[in-house]
């Protein structure tokens, strides 16, 4: 078993030589059946935390002493203004015309934790075009709202995200039709769609929603 006083450092008689192109892969397994709690991604150890650390030579000039990926997004990227086409550091951040449009449009036509309105079908169906919304980007930056530590903005955010995935189900069925679904779409118990990055919406108590609601409107 891991141990993080003393941790198991494994030394090769005959160097290992790595050519341009090769790759060094590391596999972690994590089990948090026991906790009561959701366990995230993250760098501390309490977390779903895996790094790999390597000695090597000579020694070469890296931007990063250290990197890590999560799926196919690069964490060292996480430094640049936009990744895989989405300006992640825009996402969130109301004060940004076009962030601010989208956070206005999902509050004021769609319900969190509620039945998918006509109004919100239209608006989510277009949302979901963006970059941002998609993919390993959607499901990093949800990931990320559950270790934000301001609870207003942490809220603010939970609401919108479920208010956003309120017609995850009938999205879906527009993709796969009706009579293909059970063959080509996985879809959850609770009804939502595993490929869009569902949030972990029972984590909303309904007064929250209700706040970040009010959060909105005060913005």
């Amino acid at each position: 078993a891991y141990r993080y006083d003393n941790p198991v450092i494994y030394n090769f008689d005959n160097p290992i030589e790595v050519r341009p192109g090769d790759e060094l892969k590391t596999t972690c397994v994590f089990r948090s059946t026991s906790r009561y709690k959701t366990t995230t991604y993250g760098e501390d150890t309490s977390k779903e935390m895996c790094f790999g650390f390597l000695t090597y030579y000579p020694k070469n000039n890296f931007i990063y002493n250290d990197c890590s990926q999560w799926n196919s997004i690069s964490i060292c990227d996480w430094e640049n203004d936009e990744i895989q086409g989405c300006r992640h550091k825009d996402i969130g951040n109301i004060s940004i015309p076009q962030t601010a449009h989208i956070f206005k449009s999902v509050m004021e036509n769609c319900v969190s934790l509620g039945k998918c309105q006509k109004e919100c079908l239209a608006v989510v169906r277009e949302i979901k075009k963006h970059p941002c919304f998609q993919g390993d980007m959607d499901i990093l930056l949800r990931l990320r709202v559950v270790g934000i530590e301001n609870p207003i903005y942490k809220t603010m955010l939970l609401g919108f995200y479920t208010a956003l995935d309120s017609c995850n189900v009938e999205l879906a069925l527009e993709t796969c039709g009706l009579n293909d679904m059970q063959k080509n779409c996985t879809i959850l118990k609770d009804g939502s769609d595993v490929s869009s990055g569902t949030f972990l919406a029972w984590q909303m108590h309904p007064l929250l929603l209700l706040v970040s609601f009010l959060i909105w409107r005060l913005f």
